[in-house]
C-alpha cells in the first residue's frame, strides 16, 4: 500500500478510527482527523504522533494536501465535509477498506463475532508478539497502556478485529478467519433479517484464502451450524473448532474461576497441551483464550508458549476493567451491551467474587433495544441490585416510537426475579441520577458493575472519585 498520501479521518476520536490513524502514521502516511468531542487524552496522544486533531467537523479541514477522506458507516453521505470531498474528486473510503489495504501482503488473522472479538484479537496479538512474530494489530478498543488499539509490527502476520455491524468485515481476505459466535444484533443494517446477517458471516468465511483455516466457536449453535452448512473442505480450508465442551478440537478442563483470574487446562484433539492462567476473569474469557490459542497455533505458536504469554495479558479497556477500589467498594467497567454479554459479565462477577453486585446498565441504541427487548429484560436476574438509565443513542440514530429506558425498566420489574425485591431496582434517566443512587446504595464489600457501550463509562470513574472523597 502506498503510504505517501495524506489521509483525513472523520470521527478520529472513535476506537476504530484512532487505531487506524496510529497505524497509518506509523506506516509513513500523513494523517489528520476531526471529531465532535475528541477526548483530551487521545488528542494529546495522537498529536504526539504528529497527527493534527480538529474539534468539530468542517469542509475547511480538507486542505489541498489531503488526498483521501476516511469515513465510517456513522457518517451520512450528505455530511457537508463528506460532500465537499466528493465535489473536489477526493477519494472517500470506508475505514475498513483502508485497514484492508494496510494488511495487504501479510498473513491475516481476522476476528469476527457478536461477542468476545475484542478480547480474542488483543489476546492473539499479545501471544504473537510474545512469540517474537512482531505482528501488526488492530484491536477495536484501547489496550492497556495507551488510548488506541494499534500495534505496528513488521512481521509476516496481522491480527485485525473486524466489524459485522455494517458488513465491513467482508473487506478482508483472511488466512485465519475466527468467528466467536453469531447472534442477532445490528439487524437494522440487514433489513431486519437475522438470515441476512448469518449469510454475511458465511461470505466472511468464504473469503478465506485457499490453504487457510476457520476457527469457529461451537458453543454458539448458529456458528456451529454455519460451519456445517459451508464445509471448510469444500473451500480448500481447514476447520478448527473450540469451545468449553470437550467435543471441540480445542476445549478447556479443570476450569477454576477466581476474583480476577481464570485457570484451566487446554486440551487439543483429546490431549492436555497446556496449563493456562489468565489475569482476566470469567468463563467466557476461557473460551476467548481457546480461540486465541487456536489462531496462534495456526500462526506457528506452540500451545505451551501461547499459555506462557497469556499469563501477563492484562485485557482490553472496558472488558471487566477494574477502575478502582475505594471505601471497600470495587468498581468495574465493562462494555457489555448485548443480553448475552450482560449475562456473561454478571456470571463472571458471581463466580469470581464473593461480593454483592450492584449493576448499572445503560441501554445502547433504540433499534438494538427494540430488537432484543425481551432478552435484555431477562439479562439482569443475576444482579443483587440494578440501576437502569435512559437509552444512549449515538448519532445519526433517532428515537424509535415506544422504545425507552423506562419501558425496559418496567419489563425488568415485572420479572419474577425482581417482583419480590422491588426496592433493589431503580430507573435513573440521567447518569447524574444514577451516580447519586449508586452512592446512596453502596456499602463496603460491594462490587459495582458499570455496563454499556455509551458514555456510561464516565460513571465508573466518577463513582471511584466520589467514593475516594467519602473515604478521605
Amino acid at each position: 500500500m502506498q503510504q505517501t498520501r495524506h489521509y483525513h479521518l472523520m470521527g478520529i476520536g472513535g476506537a476504530g478510527m484512532s487505531t487506524l490513524a496510529e497505524l497509518l502514521v506509523r506506516s509513513g502516511a500523513q494523517v489528520s482527523g476531526c471529531d465532535a468531542r475528541p477526548s483530551p487524552e487521545l488528542a494529546r496522544y495522537l498529536a504526539g504522533l504528529g497527527i493534527a486533531v480538529f474539534s468539530g467537523h468542517s469542509p475547511e479541514h480538507l486542505g489541498p494536501e489531503v488526498r483521501t477522506l476516511v469515513v465510517s458507516s456513522a457518517i451520512p453521505r450528505d455530511h457537508p465535509e463528506r460532500e465537499a470531498a466528493r465535489q473536489t474528486g477526493m477519494e472517500v473510503v470506508h475505514r475498513a477498506e483502508v485497514l484492508a489495504r494496510l494488511v495487504e501482503g501479510r498473513r491475516l488473522v481476522a476476528v469476527a463475532g457478536a461477542h468476545g472479538k475484542t478480547t480474542v484479537t488483543a489476546l492473539c496479538a499479545h501471544v504473537l508478539e510474545r512469540a517474537g512474530l512482531d505482528p501488526l494489530a488492530a484491536v477495536g478498543f484501547a489496550v492497556p497502556g495507551k488510548p488506541t488499539g494499534a500495534r505496528w509490527g513488521l512481521g509476516a502476520w496481522a491480527v485485525v478485529e473486524t466489524d459485522e455491524s455494517d458488513g465491513s468485515f467482508l473487506k478482508f481476505r483472511p488466512d485465519v478467519a475466527v468467528v466467536t459466535n453469531v447472534e442477532p444484533d445490528h439487524l437494522e443494517n440487514y433489513q431486519g433479517s437475522f438470515d441476512q446477517l448469518v449469510a454475511a458471516y458465511q461470505r466472511f468465511l468464504e473469503g478465506t484464502r485457499p490453504g487457510g483455516a476457520w476457527v469457529i466457536g461451537v458453543d454458539s449453535p448458529v456458528a456451529r451450524e454455519l460451519a456445517a452448512a459451508a464445509p471448510a473442505r469444500d473451500r480448500g480450508v481447514r476447520l478448527v473448532t473450540y469451545g468449553l465442551d470437550g467435543q471441540a478440537d480445542w476445549s478447556a478442563r479443570s476450569v477454576q474461576l477466581e476474583a480476577r483470574t481464570s485457570r484451566f487446562v487446554a486440551w487439543h484433539h483429546g490431549q492436555a497441551v497446556a496449563e493456562v492462567r489468565l489475569s482476566i476473569p470469567g468463563r467466557h474469557n476461557v473460551a476467548n483464550a481457546l480461540a486465541a490459542m487456536a489462531a496462534a497455533e495456526l500462526a506457528g505458536v506452540e500451545p505451551d508458549r501461547a499459555a506462557a504469554a497469556m499469563a501477563d495479558f492484562r485485557g482490553a479497556r472496558r472488558r471487566f476493567e477494574v477502575v478502582g477500589e475505594r471505601a471497600g467498594v470495587l468498581v468495574v467497567d465493562d462494555y457489555a451491551h448485548h443480553p448475552t454479554e450482560v449475562q456473561a459479565t454478571l456470571k463472571a462477577a458471581a463466580e469470581g467474587f464473593a461480593r454483592p453486585v450492584l449493576a448499572i446498565f445503560q441501554p445502547h441504541r433504540y433499534h438494538r433495544t427494540a430488537q432484543l427487548f425481551d432478552e435484555l429484560a431477562a439479562a439482569f436476574d443475576g444482579a443483587d441490585r440494578l440501576i437502569l438509565t435512559e437509552i444512549y443513542a449515538p448519532p445519526p440514530e433517532r428515537p424509535v416510537a415506544g422504545v425507552s429506558g423506562s419501558r425496559l425498566f418496567r419489563a425488568v420489574a415485572a420479572r419474577p426475579a425482581w417482583q419480590s425485591r422491588p426496592q433493589s431496582l431503580r430507573f435513573c434517566p440521567t447518569l447524574q441520577e444514577a451516580l447519586q443512587q449508586a452512592l446512596a446504595w453502596v456499602r463496603p464489600g460491594d462490587l459495582v458493575l458499570v455496563m454499556g457501550a455509551g458514555d456510561v463509562t464516565t460513571l465508573a470513574t466518577r463513582l471511584v472519585q466520589e467514593l475516594a472523597a467519602r473515604d478521605s
